[in-house]
């Protein structure tokens, strides 16, 4: 209840920064040759926008015959991606009803940043780029189609479809069901996951309690750390297992054919087990596990939510200060093109070395010692300023007609998103701040 709260108090937040809401709309306008942002309450999309979506509403729609050539950025209470799906008579495996054609769906061709409550993408439904998602529920169905990679932050992840790169995931419960896979590798850190379909090459995990199930196969290696696992299906590659307890599922006469290792078995438990010889085709290891607390996820909403709006308003407060009382800086233009981003990365990384090197020299000549803190808090003050001063300069050169603090809002929400991502978040964030630092550097010397 209290998650709910705290996204329904964001959703308010975000949705005051936009323009007034009308009560609902469906926009079948033909094909939009422009990016296109949106303020609704209820929003059904029947079109086709070449360009980018801007997206803030309670509930929006994707319907069947809708497309998006560019990115979408949303924040929204549900999103539902549509399409037309005819289903035969005969069951598939998974027990439900087999699909046996898809007429139309709904697709976006870049890549998708989105907070909501509930995402729900029906089977067919396309997207060419990344998946970038903090949500309470995901349910990917079968037959969807990711063509980048899914970076989801979630308390529940149903997951049917394809991801044809990698998936970076946090949750509570995961469930990878028959028909799902994925083309690369999984990093999972979660509470409950149950694997059932194909990843096709490494899976890494970090779980409380992990099952997968005899249609489970892993073209690469399995890396688990987790309180209990019950394995089943084939690993191609290496094992190398932490925990608990560990079980292998039988058949009815008792023996472990539906439990393959092809390559060695490491695994860490309690006390040595005895291993049938079906399972594991290479060489076997162990040694003694060592008890350790409850893996639950680092990802809570609350805390999210928290430092998500206190990101926004960090960067918020900078620009309008900006605009306020430097106006000769924040009114112009400057261009972001890739030799100048790279000119600013070098600014940037030899500002660290110049001051650090500097500040050393400094304190060693001790009548010298209040300007090595004087240089330290002017060059703090940049790296502080660097964040929000290079999100004003790309809003400003954004060609979307939207007024200017709703541009800062979107590319804030973009950024805070894409430095959550697993591993790469933190270099992303790193690289952000040393442009920005680079650009007000360049700026200074050269004004």
């Amino acid at each position: 209840m209290k998650s709910k709260l705290l996204i329904s108090l964001f959703l308010i937040i975000v949705l005051l920064t936009t323009p007034v809401f009308a009560a609902s709309k469906t926009a079948d306008l033909g094909e939009v040759l422009d990016d296109l942002s949106v303020s609704e309450d209820n929003y059904s999309l029947n079109s086709k926008v070449v360009g980018n979506m801007y997206v803030a509403s309670k509930e929006f729609e994707m319907s069947s015959n809708s497309s998006i050539s560019g990115n979408l950025f949303v924040v929204a209470k549900t999103i539902s991606l549509k399409s037309d799906v005819n289903y035969s008579d005969t069951t598939s495996k998974d027990g439900e009803a087999s699909i046996e054609s898809i007429n139309s769906k709904s697709s976006i061709k870049g890549n998708v940043y989105a907070v909501c409550q509930e995402l729900t993408m029906e089977p067919g439904c396309e997207i060419g780029g990344d998946l970038y998602i903090v949500a309470e529920s995901i349910n990917i169905k079968k037959s969807v189609s990711i063509g980048g990679n899914l970076f989801a932050t979630s308390k529940k992840i149903s997951l049917d479809g394809r991801i044809q790169k990698s998936a970076y995931v946090s949750c509570s419960t995961f469930n990878m069901n028959y028909y799902g896979s994925i083309n690369n590798d999984l990093h999972l850190y979660s509470e409950e996951a149950v694997l059932s379909s194909i990843i096709h090459r490494n899976a890494f995990i970090n779980t409380n309690q992990l099952e997968t199930t005899n249609n489970f196969k892993l073209s690469g290696n399995f890396d688990v750390e987790a309180l209990s696992v019950t394995f089943g299906g084939e690993v191609e590659g290496n094992a190398n297992i932490s925990t608990e307890q560990l079980q292998f599922i039988k058949d009815k006469d008792e023996s472990s054919d539906q439990c393959v290792i092809k390559g060695n078995l490491h695994y860490s438990t309690p006390t040595e087990l005895e291993i049938h010889n079906s399972i594991v085709q290479g060489e076997t290891t162990h040694s003694t596990y060592i008890n350790k607390t409850s893996n639950e996820p680092s990802f809570g909403i609350k805390d999210f939510i928290l430092g998500l709006i206190t990101f926004i308003l960090y960067v918020f407060v900078i620009v309008w200060l900006f605009r306020v009382f430097a106006k000769d800086y924040s009114s112009k233009e400057r261009k972001i093109t890739v030799g100048n981003t790279f000119a600013c990365l070098g600014i940037g990384l030899l500002s660290i070395i110049v001051v650090f090197i500097a500040s050393i020299l400094l304190l060693i000549i001790k009548i010298r010692s209040l300007l090595s803190l004087v240089l330290l808090a002017a060059y703090s003050l940049i790296l502080l300023l660097s964040i929000p001063l290079f999100v004003l300069d790309i809003a400003n050169i954004i060609p979307v007609n939207l007024h200017i603090y709703l541009k800062v809002l979107l590319l804030s929400l973009a950024l805070f998103l894409i430095c959550k991502i697993p591993y790469a978040g933190g270099l992303i964030m790193f690289l952000f701040v040393v442009i920005g630092t680079g650009r007000i550097i360049k700026y200074l010397i050269t004004k």
